[in-house]
């Protein structure tokens, strides 16, 4: 090839489907592998979408293990596989001095929440609110049972309460100190 230079795979966003974007750093979801192996020159995408086994995201890539216009030989092809926890491609996350994230009101389907988030190092609580903002009793930061683990689908809990109040629409209020919150889910 006229060109020459490593490839990487690039991750984009898109609220619409229509208008994409790149992250700031343009980072690679899928580093390249490191000199001599089989995918040290290229990451190339081959599956047209990702695989969810268990509790990760599998992704089948191919890899090259030279540059683009690498010679070949001693250019070599592989497929390899990529891994992330389920819906871990990004997260918010809070240090030391802790965050808040709070969702706009949610019309929900079921009465369950289930979070994905690491929280070993630190700790995580939520709050339930009303859909104006104001937090419902019993559902306050100090009613809840605090993650203090890395789990892929914790079910938060309250002290006196397992489910959420299903009747109206809710807001959610993430309290994070040195932790990550991939996502969350409403389960019947």
């Amino acid at each position: 090839a006229p060109w020459d230079g490593p490839i990487e795979a690039q991750l984009v966003h898109s609220r619409d489907g229509l208008d994409w974007h790149r992250f700031e750093d343009r980072s690679p979801i899928i580093p390249r592998g490191k000199p001599g192996s089989f995918d040290a020159g290229c990451i190339l995408s081959s599956a047209s979408r990702p695989v969810v086994h268990n509790d990760e995201i599998w992704h089948y890539y191919t890899g090259v293990n030279t540059t683009h216009g690498g010679l070949m030989p001693p250019k070599r092809i592989s497929i390899g596989r990529a891994a992330w926890r389920l819906d871990g491609f990004v997260s918010l996350d809070a240090g030391t001095f802790g965050g808040v994230v709070e969702t706009v009101p949610l019309e929900m389907s079921g009465d369950r929440l289930e979070i994905n988030a690491n929280a070993a190092l630190g700790s995580m609580e939520v709050e339930v609110l009303s859909a104006a903002g104001d937090r419902l009793p019993g559902y306050g930061r100090g009613d809840c049972v605090a993650l203090q683990a890395d789990e892929v689908r914790h079910v938060v809990r309250w002290q006196r309460n397992e489910r959420l109040p299903a009747s109206e629409p809710i807001r959610l209020r993430f309290h994070l100190k040195d932790s990550e919150l991939y996502s969350f889910r409403i389960l019947a």
